[in-house]
């Protein structure tokens, strides 16, 4: 699970307890990654939603953008790990988003490909997205 496999790397750059990841991070309740772990460890194969996914990719971003404004080299090489984080975190958000094929014909796909390509294509080096400029959900 996505979830359980950022907590575990973001433990190697900042220790937080399950309740702190939940809450600063996925923008849930205190309990809300505990229950989802436990539910998935009986079986149940539960995903986190897409705006849980976008807050903690964007609180990711956040530290990153943090860490990055220091002079010292090892809070630069946080910095570098967080993005890392934040993009793996993206990486789940577009697949569920664009590789769903048993739900979307193949003109969806080619069209939100188009759209995506164009917000990228106008967005210059000075433009910001607290969230990725694509919020689609299916």
């Amino acid at each position: 699970m996505i979830l359980t496999s950022i907590y575990e790397q973001l433990q190697t750059i900042k220790p937080i307890n399950a309740e702190t990841f939940a809450e600063n991070y996925l923008g849930t309740s205190k309990s809300y990654y505990r229950s989802v772990k436990c539910q998935n460890k009986q079986g149940s194969n539960i995903s986190p939603s897409m705006g849980v996914l976008m807050n903690l990719m964007s609180k990711l971003h956040e530290e990153a953008i943090i860490h990055q404004s220091s002079d010292h080299e090892l809070l630069k090489s946080k910095a570098t790990k967080y993005d890392h984080l934040a993009e793996l975190v993206g990486k789940e958000i577009i697949t569920r988003t664009l590789m769903n094929t048993y739900e979307q014909s193949n003109w969806v796909k080619q069209t939100l490909h188009k759209i995506v390509n164009e917000i990228n294509s106008k967005k210059t080096k000075t433009d910001s997205y607290d969230t990725p400029p694509i919020l689609i959900g299916f």
